[in-house]
């Protein structure tokens, strides 16, 4: 083989790398961009995310705080409520321990119906008990006494009387009074706590002088019901601090009332003398033996915000004025037994007037709190199933890219083909024509050019057919003369032989001027083509366009809270309803909601609901203000099963 001749490519090699290299470019292109957008989006989704479920999480923490709130404020009235309905009894025995048998209440921490009330009693003006009923039993005359002197009172040390006499109005509510228990006590023997908050009210002769009094004592337990979480069932007290969520109440002097752990609350010793609370000068045999209970005004030492630097003091100053204040502290954790954790926590206003209350116009202030690792779990789950997404995506876009190359090739070979296929048979027509051989060459092709081109070889081919017949005449001729005109042969034969020369090169002159006229137009339509006027073309073209501009199938799952809010946001700007309204309905938050406040939530109220805080004309509900749009109902296996109920009919009827 000589090494100098050059390797050769054919047209349809030429052809099938020009429309794969033109048609893969744009693809390729248009697929890094979009994984780039992918990619952007991912961190602008990522960003939005967080910023949007900590702002929700945040109102969430707000809103259920204020509504646990407003229902210990509404239990706290309806106390004074059942005061003004005892001082109207008759003073009898039988009627008082009936009024104590229908104040009963169901305490969810105790699965069981206990009454409101712990002790009912009615006292003379000079502090003589007439009657008393205690844990729904008269007691005996003999065991009354008179309590105008403390040490005869339930815990040796109440002055409910006095307060009540000299008050300047006809009502008394106390601060819980109860038995203190060490950390000792309720870890070790399993005791619990008894107190009471006494409800008292002046009794006036019909002249409006002194009469006496009569008393309702709340049951502490009540109030402890308020901050149990169902969901925490009988776990041990080292779980629940483990999980960091639990709630408790603050008094309005900065006492710790209820809580998980017994030692932190407010309390007497054996004698009557309130135990001093917890601050940083207290011994340490004190803390180690667990005698600490807390009023947080005086745990600033201990107790600051960790991002702000704001102490417990200035917290509980700005909800007594009345503001729900959101703060992340580390808890003081059980001593020896397990460390606090970071937790975020906020604290409401308990509204309430009554008694030794009106000072600060609150009862005390409703703590709810969450460990911080849960409070931020909530975006860290969105975020992670964003680029779960992302990835997904990806993945996706590079199995479409794989094939559109596919395609593209398959395209390419088709198209390849039909144009190199019939400019093949030209050029082998041409060849034969060249060397002599006139055929026909029979070529069908879709494309307009080749087709015209096909029809000018036919035309040349007839052409030079019946020049070559003439030709042949005229040799026969010449030889039929030749015999007379012998003298004349050569210059008859140089004749001949210069017309056919000549004719010969006009011939090679128009093959020449032909392929350079139509050579260019061949060129051009392989630039039409490129340019987008093959219909094949512009199929695939359509194809890649529709690809690109798919909508990605997205998934999104997570447990409650965590706010499922912010994907559902992204479902419904991408979708037909994206002009109308969207609601997303947190159902964790109304876990522990009266029904009533749920469904009014849901369906709205009408005129005349008696609700307190609700426009008396009524309100729309969520649902009504979604119509059109897109509604997301987070956790809905929290609401209570008769508000979900309600709400299947709503999802039957729409469906």
């Amino acid at each position: 083989m000589d090494k100098n001749i050059k390797p050769q490519i054919t047209i349809y090699q030429v052809l099938l790398i020009l429309l794969v290299l033109l048609s893969l470019i744009p693809a390729f292109i248009l697929i890094i961009q979009s994984m780039n957008n992918l990619d952007r989006v991912k961190s602008l989704s990522k960003k939005t995310v967080e910023t949007s479920v900590k702002q929700q999480t945040v109102q969430m923490y707000k809103t259920y705080s204020q509504n646990l709130a407003q229902r210990i404020s509404e239990f706290l009235y309806s106390c004074e409520l059942d005061l003004e309905d005892f001082s109207k009894l008759p003073a009898k025995q039988e009627i008082y321990l009936n009024f104590s048998k229908k104040h009963q209440r169901r305490l969810n921490s105790k699965k069981s119906i206990v009454p409101v009330y712990k002790e009912l009693s009615l006292v003379d003006k000079n502090g003589n008990q007439i009657i008393k009923i205690g844990n729904n039993q008269i007691i005996p005359k003999d065991q009354l006494k008179n309590i105008s002197v403390p040490q005869n009172t339930t815990f040796k040390s109440e002055i409910y009387f006095k307060e009540t006499k000299l008050s300047d109005t006809d009502i008394y509510v106390s601060h819980l009074t109860g038995w203190y228990v060490s950390r000792q006590e309720q870890l070790e023997q399993g005791k619990s706590y008894s107190g009471v908050i006494r409800f008292c009210k002046k009794l006036k002769d019909k002249q409006g002088r002194f009469a006496g009094i009569c008393m309702l004592a709340l049951d502490h337990r009540h109030l402890m019901d308020f901050v149990w979480d169902e969901s925490t069932g009988d776990t041990s007290l080292i779980n629940i601090y483990k999980t960091g969520n639990y709630n408790y109440i603050i008094d309005d002097e900065g006492w710790i009332i209820t809580h998980p752990k017994l030692w932190d609350i407010r309390g007497l010793d054996k004698n009557g003398t309130p135990v001093e609370s917890l601050t940083e000068h207290t011994p340490k045999w004190k803390v180690e033996a667990g005698v600490i209970p807390m009023n947080l005004i005086k745990m600033d030492w201990r107790l600051r915000d960790i991002y702000t630097d704001e102490p417990i003091s200035s917290v509980i100053n700005r909800v007594q004025r009345g503001e729900t204040v959101l703060s992340t502290m580390t808890s003081s954790g059980i001593f020896l037994e397990f460390k606090g954790l970071i937790r975020t926590r906020a604290y409401a206003p308990i509204n309430y007037n009554s008694g030794s209350y009106s000072k600060h116009g609150i009862f005390g202030i409703i703590v709810f709190g969450k460990s911080l690792e849960e409070f931020l779990n909530n975006a860290r789950v969105l975020t992670k199933e964003i680029d779960n997404i992302n990835e997904y995506s990806k993945k996706r876009m590079l199995l479409i890219a794989v094939i559109i190359f596919i395609a593209i090739v398959i395209f390419s070979l088709i198209v390849a083909k039909s144009m190199a296929l019939p400019l093949e048979k030209l050029n082998k027509a041409l060849a034969l024509i060249g060397g002599g051989n006139f055929v026909d060459p029979e070529i069908n092709s879709s494309i307009k050019e080749i087709r015209e081109l096909s029809l000018g070889v036919q035309s040349l081919t007839n052409d030079l057919k019946d020049k070559d017949k003439k030709i042949n005449r005229h040799l026969k001729n010449l030889e039929i003369v030749n015999r007379n005109l012998a003298e004349l042969k050569k210059e008859l034969d140089s004749y001949w032989k210069h017309e056919y020369e000549t004719e010969s090169d006009i011939v090679l002159e128009e093959k020449i001027k032909f392929y350079e006229k139509e050579y260019p137009r061949l060129k051009e339509i392989r630039k039409n083509i490129y340019l987008g006027k093959s219909p094949k073309f512009l199929r695939v073209l359509r194809q890649i366009v529709p690809l690109s501009q798919m909508n990605i199938p997205t998934w999104i799952y997570g447990e409650s809270g965590v706010g499922k809010t912010i994907l559902a946001r992204a479902i419904h700007l991408l979708s037909p309803r994206s002009e109308k309204p969207f609601q997303a309905f947190a159902a964790s938050e109304f876990a522990a909601a009266d029904p009533v406040i749920v469904l009014g939530k849901l369906f709205g109220y009408g005129q005349g609901h008696g609700l307190r805080g609700i426009n008396k004309n009524g309100q729309k509900g969520i649902i009504e203000e979604c119509h059109g749009g897109t509604l997301l109902i987070d956790d809905v296996d929290a609401l209570p099963a008769g508000t979900q109920a309600q709400l299947l009919r709503v999802v039957d009827g729409l469906a």
